[in-house]
């Protein structure tokens, strides 16, 4: 065992945070570097306040102030990402650290941010240009090894490079790899999950089913960042970056409905007198990418520093490479079973025990399961943003005698998101048996038996041949398709006062947002469309008070809002009749979303020491 000091890079990151005007947590370069989180979000795990959702064991979701992912803003050098899911939280299982040089999370606002940040903005920082000394390279290679996995090798690797090109222009490309597989084992109850007998002991309420996933995740990441130098007053940058996560995964569930009619229940298990199987065989892989672009500079006019940017990010999701096929025995009951068809032990309820009678082992035979439904629906997700701003600084102010800043700015950003959903469906006269099933596809690590599952490369194969059921969004037809379009204009004004131990910051942030959505209607295939025009004025003060040289207070109360989320918003409408009215018209009965939702608006009062 290797143990490593990491004082030097948490002084980095407190002297970072005692530098900033705001309530903000900062992860360093070199944290980052030397801890072996795979993902951003594992990285952010490690700031205090910050809590994160897995998935499989890997971070995925942020949660800041105990809200949901989607109150925050995620950004990387100060370019909004967009979400590659369907609404506004944004997955950061795929973003590598190996990428980043920084993380920043702001829990107070200033009026030159955003306001959409209830949780909090999280910035993401990529390596500069600016910060190097003189040529810069760093290579990092791992692999690591699991006993539950059947691949030992999970190779990851990380490049980065940057140097002065001349005296003028410099720049720094980092590129990372890595590929790691993921065997997971679980048991879990359906809903309700247990239900409370008459003796006052419980029993499974529904199903009891086990699951095998085998998955493999690839993550490819590059960055790259050039700045100029004009002259002494004018400079200008340009950062780009590209990350592609590939989640490839098959999935096996074992599922046992077991509901009706349970007898001698105790605290400890229940016998079966009914019982009924569901196989299922699902392989897929999503690829998910995002990927940004930033053009800026700074210059003076009129003694004023002005700083411009353009951004432009884009994610997607997509989700067309898949095929689910599931598989139904009939219903065992006692006569099926000439008697009880088994006992289900609970008495370790981490590691529950099914043991089947002989007269119900017909459950597992192949040529017993029959087609339910083979599906393959096919599913993309694209977001994007484009923004353009432009900020004005000086110094020099005084009001009441006190040496003043003044800023103010304009931003203008635009965005889309749109969903494209199709599907395929079959259902025939077939049995597991026809899909070369395979006995034991799974070394279960717990005494109850995982049945026969059909073979994925059979299921796989059947891409493109199930026969359509529903139209694409190029011919209206499927409900769930929708486009939705955002624009927001901001303007700010604000001003840091600098007294003997304190700075103030004060200022007035005004947003206007333009909302355009369009969806539509299952029942007749007609287009909804809706739109929402609303103001929001987000006034702001952040303190930050000395109370001797190595203490500090700050305190802010602030503005902010979360707009709401776009499958929330999207006019996806799923109505089907449901009858006659007494005046003879006909009773819909359904469901769809909410165009006219409000935004979430908050006031925040916050305090550190």
């Amino acid at each position: 065992m290797v143990v490593v000091g990491t004082k030097a890079s948490i002084i980095s990151a407190i002297e970072k945070q005692r530098e900033s005007n705001q309530i903000v947590s900062v992860v360093d370069s070199d944290a980052l570097g030397e801890f072996p989180d795979t993902t951003a979000a594992e990285a952010l795990r490690r700031i205090s306040g910050i809590s994160v959702e897995n998935d499989q064991g890997e971070g995925r979701y942020v949660t800041v102030r105990g809200l949901s992912g989607d109150l925050n803003t995620i950004a990387v050098n100060g370019a909004t990402v967009p979400a590659p899911e369907g609404g506004r939280k944004v997955m950061l299982d795929g973003l590598p650290t190996e990428l980043l040089d920084s993380i920043e999370v702001y829990k107070s606002l200033t009026p030159d941010q955003d306001s959409d940040s209830i949780g909090g903005r999280i910035e993401f920082n990529t390596k500069s240009a600016l910060d190097l000394d003189g040529t810069y390279f760093k290579l990092k290679a791992n692999t690591l090894w699991n006993e539950q996995t059947s691949n030992s090798n999970n190779p990851k690797v990380s490049i980065t490079y940057g140097d002065m090109i001349n005296e003028n222009v410099g720049h720094i490309i980092g590129f990372t790899s890595s590929e790691k597989q993921i065997i997971t084992y679980n048991n879990e109850t359906g809903f309700p999950g247990w239900d409370l007998f008459d003796n006052g002991n419980y029993a499974i309420g529904d199903d009891f089913e086990s699951r095998y996933y085998d998955l493999t995740r690839e993550r490819l990441g590059l960055t790259y960042d050039i700045d100029f130098m004009i002259d002494d007053e004018t400079s200008m940058y340009a950062n780009i970056l590209w990350n592609e996560y590939v989640d490839d995964e098959l999935r096996y569930k074992d599922e046992y409905k077991m509901r009706d009619d349970q007898t001698d229940v105790t605290a400890s298990g229940s016998t079966i007198t009914e019982i009924r199987r569901d196989a299922e065989t699902r392989v897929r892989q999503e690829v998910r990418t995002i990927r940004t672009f930033i053009l800026g500079g700074n210059t003076i006019v009129n003694d004023w520093d002005a700083e411009f940017a353009y951004t432009n990010s884009f994610a997607e999701e997509d989700d067309t490479d898949n095929v689910d096929a599931k598989f139904r025995s009939s219903t065992f009951d006692a006569d099926d079973c000439g008697g009880p068809c088994g006992y289900f032990d609970y008495s370790d309820p981490k590691k529950p025990l099914m043991t089947l009678t002989n007269g119900a082992q017909g459950i597992y035979d192949p040529s017993n399961m029959g087609v339910d439904e083979i599906e393959e629906e096919e599913s993309v997700i694209q977001d994007r943003e484009s923004s353009f701003k432009v900020d004005f600084t000086k110094e020099g102010f005084t009001v009441s005698d006190i040496p003043t800043t003044l800023k103010f700015g304009f931003k203008y950003s635009t965005r889309e998101k749109e969903k494209t959903v199709s599907g395929f469906s079959s259902e025939p006269n077939t049995n597991q048996s026809d899909y070369n099933p395979i006995t034991t596809p799974v070394n279960w690590p717990w005494p109850t038996v995982f049945g026969p599952m059909a073979d994925p490369t059979t299921i796989f194969a059947l891409q493109n041949t199930l026969g359509q059921f529903t139209n694409n969004y190029t011919k209206p037809g499927y409900g769930k398709d929708f486009v939705s379009e955002e624009d927001i204009t901001a303007l700010y004004l604000m001003g840091t006062m600098e007294f003997e131990n304190a700075v103030v910051i004060a200022g007035l942030r005004a947003e206007d947002t333009s909302f355009d959505t369009l969806g539509y209607n299952k029942e007749d295939d007609s287009t909804i469309r809706a739109s929402k025009n609303y103001t929001f004025v987000s006034p702001s003060v952040n303190v930050k008070y000395f109370i001797n040289d190595d203490t500090i207070v700050r305190g802010a109360i602030f503005r902010s809002l979360s707009r709401p989320g776009f499958g929330e918003t999207a006019p996806v409408a799923d109505f089907k009749s449901d009858g006659t009215a007494a005046d003879g018209s006909t009773i819909y009965k359904g469901e769809m979303g909410n165009p006219d939702l409000e935004p979430y608006e908050s006031t925040n009062l916050d305090l550190i020491f």
